[in-house]
């Protein structure tokens, strides 16, 4: 057989998709009343009619309670993560491994509030969840320069990142031991874009996390992955033309009775116009096992994909190369 073509495999991942989100469906009926009685909300249990009230928080005071022995015995040491050397000669590499993750990974990826919110939703919804990435985002940076000579000038635009959008000449009169000399002063304003990368750690909402009902585990499961709602604008942050994200079709309202409203209450105005950059699309981040080149073994694909029309945000090489080097980042041989 020749191998999927990009149809096949949207098709596939459609399906596959449309399984975990049913799956997710059904358990978010229990997470919503978990969420409810922790309020102290409960619809189940009505009140007698002409009758007062009764609010019960025996489930917050119980999350509460059992909340900071596990957070102690997760994050109580100053070392969260202990590297162990394997051979001799390894203990430098092991030692300074372990400081690199403990004192500069963990604290710039918000490690510790990823595994507090985890445990948190471990207690309250029976499952947490951690996700690990390497973020890259572009910056861009708007400021204003003026008195500058020619050479601060050709130093301060020579860089490729920055893009002049004004630019005003004018000559000013200075004083040298030698005499009074004029000399050409610049003012411009540029507009800088740089690109940072940095590893981030987060708990992922419950309600945004896909995984086959036929799985036991993560490594066990044909697909993993999360469908949450973002901007437009961090979307073409992270790389993805602009001409298709502007494309996408805005997120639909949330029900008053889904698992996203329940957990982020007020965050969502009824009617509110929004600038086309902060509009909310739909968004999917897939691990899927595929066997896309017809070898008889499935491959792990990484895919960014859009439900609106069953297609990918990358092609099937861009997927690959980018798995790859998150493996490669993870392994610590990244080039």
């Amino acid at each position: 057989m020749a191998a999927m073509t990009k149809q096949a495999l949207a098709d596939l991942v459609g399906q596959l998709v449309k399984d975990c989100e049913s799956y997710r469906d059904a358990l978010s009926i229990d997470r919503i009343r978990a969420m409810e009685y922790y309020d102290g909300v409960m619809k189940d249990v009505p009140s007698d009619a002409n009758r007062s009230k009764v609010v019960s928080r025996d489930v917050r005071a119980a999350v509460k309670k059992v909340l900071p022995s596990l957070i102690r015995t997760v994050l109580g040491n100053d070392k969260v993560v202990e590297y162990e050397p394997v051979n001799q000669g390894d203990e430098a590499g092991a030692e300074q491994a372990t400081d690199y993750i403990n004192y500069i990974v963990f604290p710039e990826s918000d490690g510790y509030d990823a595994v507090q919110d985890a445990a948190h939703d471990a207690l309250k919804l029976r499952n947490g969840v951690i996700r690990w990435w390497y973020e890259k985002k572009q910056t861009v940076e708007v400021s204003s320069h003026t008195g500058l000579d020619e050479a601060a000038l050709v130093q301060l635009i020579a860089d490729d990142a920055v893009e002049v959008l004004e630019q005003s000449q004018s000559v000013e009169a200075i004083e040298l031991p030698t005499g009074r000399v004029e000399q050409a002063v610049f003012s411009v304003k540029i507009r800088r874009t740089s690109e940072r990368g940095t590893t981030r750690l987060a708990a992922v909402p419950l309600e945004e996390f896909l995984i086959h009902p036929d799985a036991i585990s993560i490594d066990d499961s044909p697909i993993t992955g999360i469908n949450r709602r973002m901007r437009r604008s961090d979307l073409i942050a992270m790389g993805y033309d602009r001409a298709k994200v502007e494309g996408f079709t805005v997120a639909g309202d949330h029900d008053g009775d889904d698992e996203a409203f329940t957990r982020r209450r007020d965050v969502f105005g009824d009617g509110e116009a929004t600038a086309t950059a902060l509009q909310e699309v739909e968004y999917y981040e897939l691990y899927v096992k595929v066997d896309a080149d017809d070898d008889g073994i499935a491959e792990l694909m990484l895919a960014m994909y859009r439900p609106e029309g069953g297609e990918f945000l990358y092609d099937a090489e861009a997927m690959r190369a980018k798995l790859l080097r998150a493996r490669n980042y993870l392994s610590g041989s990244a080039d």
